[in-house]
Parts: C-alpha cells; structure tokens; sequence
C-alpha cells in the first residue's frame, strides 16, 4: 500500500515568494546554512507524516469543512530555533484569524484520528537549515504583506536536486477560505 508524507501549509503566491528572497537574502548571505529553495517557501499549519490513501482522503473531506475568513500576514521578523538550527520569518503581531485557522483545521482533523501536538502554534516560514547563529534585521528593514486567501494540503516528496537528495512539496489540493 502507497504512503505519502502530508501536511497542511499556508502556501504564498510568486509575488510573496519573490519578495521573501528578495528582502531576506542579504542577510542570510551573512550566515553559513543551506537556504531553503524558494519553491519551498511555506508555513505549515499542521503536519500529518506518512499516510496512506485512504487517511488522505478523510484529511481532504476534513479540511473542506474548515470555514475560515482571508486575513493580513505581515512578515517582519527574524528567529531562530537554536536547536535545530533554522532561522525563520514570522511576524511580530500574530493575527487571531490565523490561529482560529489552525485551531479549526486541528479539530477537524481529529475526526480522521490525528492529534494536534498540543504545543503553541508559532506561524513562521522557514528560511534557512543548518545556519550557524541567529538571523537578524533592525525593526521595519524586512515588511513583507501577505494576504493569505487559502490553505492548501502539501505532499514532501524525496529526489535529487542538482546532484543532492532534497525534498520538494507539491500542492495536493487548495481550500479557499471565504
């Protein structure tokens, strides 16, 4: 039986994209880390792991009963997870429709057996893997607008990037929020 590696993400547009790399680029060149592609670029709202046909299909009636309104992200900020050595972006004022989204998706998502890991969700795109110290930028050099319209339910996929073994998402399937 086929398994999938799922999760469910706020996936930005080009423009959001492009403006992510453009704004954040020149100070993460200050730092020795593996830049995560652009491609990649997301906030994941909660991750399922390793599913099988039938799961995926009860996350995908799951998530189109979530009803959630569009909101504003504002990126802004820089942090770092110490630990694991990823710097990030996220924003300073943490909208509650975010969260009211991500808690909604959670429940609806416990009626296909998955448990939402009970720690405090933290919105953030991550922008860089094995970086060495935390990214930093005075207050207003990086403002990135985001309205965010959708969520979507992302499939990582393993191949070989450039030689490399590296992972790709692929969108699965978009839910709009009206």
């Amino acid at each position: 039986m086929k398994h999938r590696r799922l999760f469910f993400a706020l996936w930005p547009d080009k423009g959001v994209r492009q403006a992510i790399v453009r704004q954040t680029a020149p100070y993460l060149k200050k730092n020795n880390g593996r830049i995560i592609p652009a491609a990649n670029l997301h906030i994941t709202l909660h991750f399922i792991g390793s599913v099988d046909e039938e799961m995926a299909g009860c996350l995908h009636a799951a998530a189109s009963a979530v009803k959630a309104e569009p909101f504003e992200l504002q990126l802004d900020t820089f942090g770092y997870f110490a630990r694991a050595k990823v710097a990030w972006l996220g924003t300073t004022h943490t909208p509650d429709s975010i969260l009211r989204l991500n808690e909604s998706l959670g429940e609806h998502l416990t009626d296909c057996g998955y448990q939402p890991d009970g720690r405090k969700f933290s919105p953030h795109v991550s922008l860089m893997r094995k970086c060495r110290r935390p990214v930093s930028a005075l207050r207003g050099e990086v403002s990135i607008p985001w309205t965010v319209d959708r969520f979507v339910l992302l499939e990582s996929v393993q191949e070989t990037i450039d030689g490399r073994q590296g992972v790709s998402y692929r969108v699965i399937e978009q839910y709009p929020l009206s």
